[in-house]
């Protein structure tokens, strides 16, 4: 019980911490496929670095608000433009839902810590 509840704490200091720091830039790529959102039409591609904060990720000109990350990712496949291994992870938001590409090399569990949501 005591264990759990200082893992907690330390998870919400931690993330106090990476909030105060700003975005974290992470190289992927966003697939929307149900909903809809201004620039990004279904099955189109949005690719290259985004920036992720608490519950948003802005690529290109594509801005996600109230972001959440699936647990674990869908599948693993490749990022062709920076010639790396990748995991796809499911996201919702706002108004749909996107698979998002990015590197495998990508500490899930610190992304959706930095996120601050997941389904």
């Amino acid at each position: 019980m005591l264990a759990d509840l200082l893992d907690a704490l330390g998870g919400a200091l931690v993330a106090v911490g990476e909030a105060r720091r700003g975005p974290r830039y992470v190289h992927g790529r966003i697939r929307l496929t149900r909903g809809e959102i201004e620039g990004l039409s279904q099955l189109e591609d949005v690719g290259g670095e985004a920036a992720v904060d608490h519950r948003t990720i802005i690529i290109n000109d594509v801005t996600l608000t109230g972001v959440a990350i699936a647990p674990q990712p869908l599948r693993i496949s490749y990022l062709d433009d920076i010639d790396q291994r990748a995991q796809v992870v499911r996201i919702e938001f706002d108004g749909g839902a996107a698979e998002w590409t990015i590197p495998e090399s990508t500490n899930l569990q610190k992304l959706r810590k930095r996120i601050g949501a997941s389904f």
